[in-house]
């Protein structure tokens, strides 16, 4: 990912989103485009979203996918979360419900070059959410799946799972997802 020398407004930049064909995050001014995702990118968060998708489908939970911007106010960024879920009431800065505003969860994979950023200043970001009570991260070359749970406003519990015969529990849903189901037909993990 490389960010741009060259300032925009966020219309220039809503603009800009609507004519790409490409994602590129809004960071204060800023425009970065997203690099394309490798396969096992792509099988993880499928496997998750399709994971979710089926445990929540009797509640009032909506899973979304990487197209789903997430407006962070504090921040003055969109970002695109691989994996984002809102439970109860949907918030969106637009009419057209392009920027979502209350991420309940928000799941990334990881890959080598946006690891640093994801664990670093983008959960920043994140944690400046009100609403995220849970984020979790798996790297797409091992198996190891972390998730931080908020219990307090600046408290974070931290899980890690790391066994293709477990289950990561996610306390903000209070469910299990079996670790060999995310990494189902996966290749190359170690």
């Amino acid at each position: 990912m490389k960010k741009t020398q060259q300032y925009y407004t966020k219309e220039e930049y809503f603009d800009l989103l609507e004519a790409s064909e490409v994602k590129i995050e809004y960071r204060d001014g800023y425009i970065e485009a997203m690099a394309g995702a490798p396969s096992n990118h792509n099988i993880l968060s499928g496997n998750f979203r399709a994971e979710l998708h089926f445990k929540l489908r009797e509640t009032d939970c909506v899973v979304y996918d990487s197209d789903q911007a997430v407006r962070i106010e504090k921040y003055n960024c969109y970002v695109f979360p691989d994996t984002s879920v809102v439970c109860g009431t949907r918030e969106f800065e637009d009419e057209k419900k392009l920027r979502l505003k209350n991420p309940f969860l928000i799941i990334e994979v990881l890959s080598e070059s946006t690891e640093a950023y994801d664990r670093g200043e983008k959960f920043s970001f994140y944690r400046s959410l009100p609403s995220l009570t849970e984020y979790v991260l798996i790297p797409s070359n091992k198996i190891w799946v972390e998730s931080f749970y908020r219990e307090e406003s600046n408290l974070w519990r931290i899980s890690t799972v790391s066994n293709l015969h477990e289950n990561i529990h996610l306390y903000s849903l209070n469910l299990d997802i079996p670790v060999q189901q995310l990494y189902s037909k996966t290749e190359d993990i170690f």
